[in-house]
């Protein structure tokens, strides 16, 4: 059974200010890479992590969640560019598990981890 990824909690002004402080933003078509604290997944590939509240979140999820609003029970948020660093909200998308092993493997990217 795959691991369903926590939902992010409602953010303040104050906790949006910070995160959005932690990227770096080229124009609104490029990636918007995460510059802050990062996780690497066992293959080596790092993704970014956010501190709120007392616990860590996917920063690419919460930005979705910034730009979106809450991601739909069960979901995975995915990238179309293929850049686990990038939040930019033009990038991402919900997805199922199956969506997310999908892309993982169009992408080269297929050790069986589930990430999202």
């Amino acid at each position: 059974m795959p691991r369903i990824p926590r939902q992010i909690p409602l953010l303040t002004a104050k906790d949006s200010l910070r995160f959005w402080s932690k990227v770096s933003k080229a124009n609104d078509t490029e990636c918007w890479f995460w510059t802050s604290t990062k996780i690497y997944i066992p293959n080596g590939t790092a993704y970014g992590f956010f501190g709120l509240n007392g616990n860590c979140f996917y920063s690419h999820r919460v930005a979705y969640s910034l730009a979106f609003g809450a991601i739909p029970d069960g979901l995975f948020i995915l990238h179309r560019c293929n850049n686990p660093l990038c939040v930019n909200p033009s990038h991402l998308y919900a997805g199922t598990p199956l969506d997310n092993m999908r892309d993982r493997a169009d992408a080269g990217h297929d050790h069986g981890e589930q990430f999202g």
